[in-house]
């Protein structure tokens, strides 16, 4: 059962380093953003991982405070981008 629960740590790894490179090639800010967002989404899938591995809960509790965290920060900063900004190219 680790075995599975580690396998799945590497894949959230290495998805984390392909989206860490979309985020540098990303020509504007909207994808910029959806790349962040998307990171923060699979750090809090990597805690859940990590609660379920260890049989701690309280993990589960700083997973779902890092998902809404990005949820606000993300919905914040779009919010105040201006409209010009959100157009893609």
């Amino acid at each position: 059962m680790t075995t599975i629960f580690l396998v799945l740590l590497i894949i959230l790894a290495i998805s984390t380093v392909f989206f860490l490179t979309a985020f540098f090639q990303s020509p504007n800010w909207l994808s910029r953003i959806t790349v962040i967002d998307t990171t923060s989404v699979m750090t809090a899938c990597a805690i859940c991982l990590l609660a379920a591995l260890h049989g701690n809960e309280h993990l589960l509790d700083a997973a779902l405070l890092v998902a809404m965290i990005a949820f606000v920060g993300t919905t914040a900063v779009l919010h105040f981008m201006p409209l010009d900004e959100r157009e893609t190219e």
